[in-house]
């Protein structure tokens, strides 16, 4: 049983509030025990449960090309490749293998076979992450032990009750605040992949509903929405919405370490 929890929700660009709150969290001297992520939780959750610290993983965000990170090659079938990304995590993160790592980290990803989320505490770290990114009809799917995977945010974007049966207290950060859009949005001519993202956020803010509830504390910020997936150039005021978030429940995150 670990003592302290962290559920790293998925949300592509927004992703960048997660170092906000790990900063926050470093400043107050608190250190999850164990780590789950899921899209952009599971490239910030793998930094994390590697030892970087959050000057370390601010680093590994402003020397990446996101560009080419997220947009590096399309393949044949139009879908895009990540293979920038996982060469780009071999130059931070010397292991690749998921338990091997310093702290338990579990990956979240969507089994298109069996129709089944599943969680990986062991294995090919780098490959592991590609595929808990991959975002239906944008990336490529990942082949990974004869198994084709996608996006873990599709079936269960907010991991956090993997780390309840095993740990004391979670903490959950939610990057998909359920918010409606006005009616309006969609009188404007939208186009295919607006319209399919727009449908991707609909079932991973269903999906994570049902667990919000299971974290003793939950870190979200509503004004996040209005950062769509791969607005990577926003990153700086992200990761100031993801600081914020944090220490506004600053008071909440104290008195939760010394129930210990």
């Amino acid at each position: 049983m670990y003592n302290l929890g962290i559920a790293l929700s998925g949300g592509g660009a927004r992703g960048f509030a997660h170092l906000g709150v790990l900063k926050a969290l470093e400043e107050m001297g608190i250190q999850p025990d164990a780590v789950a992520g899921v899209s952009a939780g599971s490239i910030v959750g793998a930094m994390y449960a590697s030892g970087m610290d959050s000057a370390e993983m601010k680093e590994f965000v402003d020397s990446a090309s996101f560009l080419r990170l997220f947009f590096p090659s399309v393949s044949f079938s139009g879908l895009i490749d990540l293979s920038y990304l996982k060469d780009h995590l071999a130059k931070y993160i010397s292991t690749n293998l998921i338990e091997e790592l310093e702290k338990p980290l579990f990956l979240g990803l969507s089994n298109l076979s069996s129709g089944e989320v599943e969680f990986w505490t062991e294995g090919p770290l780098r490959e592991c992450i590609a595929a808990s990114c991959a975002i239906p009809l944008v990336f490529q799917p990942v082949e990974i032990h004869e198994q084709i995977y996608v996006d873990g945010g599709l079936l269960m974007n907010f991991p956090a009750p993997i780390l309840r049966p095993i740990c004391r207290k979670v903490i959950g950060v939610n990057l998909m605040p359920p918010l409606a859009l006005p009616a309006i949005t969609f009188k404007k001519g939208l186009t295919a992949t607006a319209i399919a993202i727009r449908c991707f956020y609909l079932a991973v803010i269903s999906n994570s509903k049902p667990w919000l509830n299971h974290c003793d504390v939950l870190i979200q910020a509503p004004e996040l929405y209005h950062y769509h997936l791969f607005q990577f150039r926003k990153r700086e005021e992200i990761f100031e919405i993801g600081y914020r978030a944090a220490m506004e429940k600053r008071e909440e995150l104290e008195s939760l370490v010394l129930s210990f």
